[in-house]
């Protein structure tokens, strides 16, 4: 009858679509390589190699942090695919004024009059009266609606098909500030080789599984650290994982790709920052 065929329809359709959901929330629970890959702690100051005017990421040497911010565009790093420079000095928010990583900016009304740091300054420097709160609460009233529109708003896409140079995910491109895009990419298993270009440029690591079998979180860090590197280096700074699914279903065609297993504690001890 139609209400059992409906039935047999849910059971079998239900559980995919909320496997879909929830690997959907995990995906956008996403390691930032801005925390996964800092692991020093340098002189805010930038240092280049080469001519001016060809400078590349591989060629520059700043904090983890400023090398992130400067990634401003988002095509991927092939031998034959050219990265667009990194940003050397961005303008400060509410002014004309141009910083540079180690410099501040001029205080503002939203800061209470304190200079804060330069938008490309990392995280850690301190040598301006406002901190890195202040920097945001600049960012925020100085942008309009229609550049934090652009962070909801993907690009990069041609219906079902990627554009060249284009990452897996894509937005708020073009940003004032020296914001950078979001370049987003999967990791079911290393940097997702849909360009042909990097076909065979790319690690294929161990499956989230695999991780999952160690139990160990040390030894999933350094997963996480390696993993994290490569795609900084390929232009991306936002890694689509882990996924964090649990296996309820053996057959899961994706249950390979999940650092859960069947235990979610083990899932969320290692999927911690």
């Amino acid at each position: 009858s139609l209400k059992s065929l409906v039935h047999t329809l849910g059971l079998r359709i239900f559980p995919r679509l909320l496997a879909a959901m929830l690997h959907l929330v995990a995906s956008l629970a996403s390691f930032c390589l801005l925390a996964s890959s800092a692991s020093t702690d340098r002189s805010d100051n930038s240092t280049c190699e080469g001519i001016e005017g060809d400078r590349t990421p591989t060629q520059c040497s700043s904090t983890d942090d400023s090398s992130l911010l400067a990634m401003k565009h988002n095509v991927q790093k092939a031998d034959d695919v050219k990265i667009t420079p990194p940003i050397f000095s961005a303008q400060c928010p509410h002014s004309l004024k141009m910083c540079r990583g180690d410099s501040c900016c001029p205080g503002v009304p939203a800061t209470g009059g304190r200079g804060f740091p330069c938008p490309l300054a990392g995280r850690s420097h301190e040598g301006c009266a406002g901190g890195q709160s202040d920097l945001v609460q600049a960012l925020l009233t100085a942008m309009t609606k229609d550049e934090k529109y652009r962070f909801l708003q993907g690009v990069g896409w041609a219906r079902h098909d990627n554009k060249k140079e284009y990452h897996i995910g894509n937005a708020a491109e073009y940003e004032r500030f020296g914001i950078p895009p979001l370049n987003m990419d999967d990791n079911g298993q290393g940097f997702r080789t849909f360009d042909s270009r990097i076909v065979g440029k790319v690690t294929s690591w161990p499956c989230g599984l695999g991780i999952a079998a160690t139990w160990s979180e040390v030894d999933t860090k350094r997963w996480a650290v390696a993993l994290a590197e490569e795609f900084k280096v390929k232009g991306a700074n936002v890694i689509l994982g882990p996924g964090v699914n649990l296996h309820r279903v053996a057959r899961g065609g994706r249950n390979a790709e999940y650092i859960s297993g069947e235990a979610p504690y083990l899932g969320a001890r290692l999927a911690a920052p």
